[in-house]
């Protein structure tokens, strides 16, 4: 039941993203449309999942991570490729996505969860970049949300998720470093 849960999620992702693709290609809506049809499908998805919590909690923990991986992607697609929204905009719609998938980690208590969290927050700045080069802004982010992550695996005895972070947080000053030096 989990594996097939888990495989139906990720199809009906794909199936908005097809199916948003097709509307894209045959130009049947306006990009603006399309962008709230994604964040009415995303929270869709939260919402229901929500309801189900209680009876089908597993089920319903796969929902609640596919509603807000469609939530990122959307903003992203509404940043990165209509310019809909501005860059403050965006930061503060993943950073809102990050904050509910930290406390739908709490809620379900899987650490699953909170990894989809972490890596949203770690991808922010990537996704959201004009190449200004402010990295005391990204290294202060990074930080940040170092922080949280440290009382939430603490919180939780979730070490995966402190592990993880630390790794991801040497990944990107490496990565920083090399390009920069």
């Amino acid at each position: 039941g989990n594996f097939a849960s888990k495989v139906g999620i990720l199809v009906t992702i794909i199936g908005v993203f097809i199916g948003a693709k097709y509307a894209i290609d045959r130009d049947l809506i306006s990009p603006a449309v399309r962008i709230i049809l994604g964040y009415c499908s995303g929270i869709t998805l939260c919402i229901i999942a929500w309801r189900l919590r209680k009876k089908y909690e597993s089920y319903s923990a796969v929902l609640m991570g596919g509603g807000l991986a469609v939530l990122y992607f959307i903003t992203y697609i509404a940043y990165g490729y209509f310019g809909l929204l501005s860059q403050g905009v965006a930061f503060s719609l993943m950073l809102l996505v990050t904050c509910i998938t930290v406390c739908a980690a709490f809620l379900y208590n899987l650490v699953i969860i909170a990894h989809l969290g972490m890596v949203g927050a770690y991808a922010i700045p990537f996704l959201l970049s004009n190449n200004s080069g402010k990295y005391e802004i990204l290294f202060a982010y990074i930080a940040i949300i170092n922080a949280g992550i440290l009382v939430i695996s603490f919180r939780r005895n979730w070490r995966s998720l402190c592990y993880n972070a630390f790794f991801l947080t040497w990944l990107i000053y490496l990565f920083w470093y090399i390009i920069q030096y």
